[in-house]
């Protein structure tokens, strides 16, 4: 009876050592993957990141391009407002008469 209650506890602890390797086994490569996965995110919010940095470059270099030709048109608008007026003018003395000598 003693043997067989010691044959039974040897098993049981055999059984429970085996289940616990098992259970580490199972922890050790969820925590593996967990790893890879968490490598995986930073990479990719490492590109992302670059990419905002890049957008944002280019939108800068965008929006100088932009105040450039803003300003580029400004200048176009008053030279063709100062050809208008110049024309107007030369019209007006055109149109009057002219006194004698």
């Amino acid at each position: 009876m003693l043997k067989r209650t010691v044959t039974k506890l040897q098993k049981s602890l055999k059984n429970y050592e085996n289940s616990k390797k098992s259970r580490e086994g199972k922890t050790q490569r969820q925590s593996s993957k967990l790893e890879k996965d968490l490598q995986d995110v930073k990479t990719q919010l490492n590109k992302a990141i670059k990419e905002a940095e890049s957008n944002k470059k280019e939108t800068r270099r965008s929006k100088d391009q932009l105040l450039d030709v803003k300003a580029t048109l400004k200048e176009t608008q008053d030279k063709l407002r100062k050809i208008a007026q110049e024309k107007k003018s030369l019209q007006i003395q055109m149109n009057t008469p002219r006194t004698l000598r």
